[in-house]
């Protein structure tokens, strides 16, 4: 013995404004079909839809060409002296040793704006360029590796570092 599943069928024209959630509603001249969810009803998509929303950020712009896949060179920068640094770019300090003095671009809209240094230190002297940390506490850097990042709050430049690698420990 089966079961039957009604469906509550019509013209688009007399679809109602709300049905019990969970009912389905069947277009007719349409071939549409909506759900109730208690409060109003809601189209269920065709694959067409949900292919074409697939495309599509929450926004609805196509992500093929808004989030375009973006290369990335890394710029190698000198280990000492005054460096201008670029906005949204990657770099790399080998060996940085003596003072060196980061500048910060400046920054006239409220894009996202971000710069990262791959940094190696051997007893260098930095003036990361801003006053602004995250966590509000200047980085410290020793001998090692960093990461340092700098992103822009719409206001100031902040900086923050993480040392990388494994810390040596003696034991006895």
């Amino acid at each position: 013995m089966g079961i039957d599943i009604k469906f509550r069928r019509g013209q688009k024209i007399k679809l109602p404004d709300s049905a019990p959630s969970g009912m389905p509603l069947w277009c007719e001249d349409t071939c549409e079909l909506y759900m109730g969810t208690g409060d109003n009803v809601e189209k269920v998509g065709s694959q067409a839809d949900f292919a074409t929303q697939a495309l599509q950020d929450a926004s609805g712009n196509e992500i093929s060409t808004t989030y375009a896949k973006v290369h990335k060179d890394i710029n190698i920068l000198p280990s000492s002296g005054t460096i201008e640094l670029q906005d949204n770019s990657i770099n790399r300090i080998e060996n940085a040793m003596g003072k060196i003095t980061f500048v910060l671009p400046e920054v006239n809209d409220d894009k996202f704006h971000q710069i990262l240094i791959q940094f190696h230190s051997m007893l260098a002297i930095v003036d990361l360029g801003t006053e602004q940390f995250f966590n509000n506490e200047a980085p410290t850097l020793t001998i090692g590796t960093y990461d340092i990042i700098y992103e822009h709050d719409g206001t100031n430049w902040v900086v923050g570092a993480v040392k990388k690698g494994i810390e040596s420990t003696t034991t006895e």
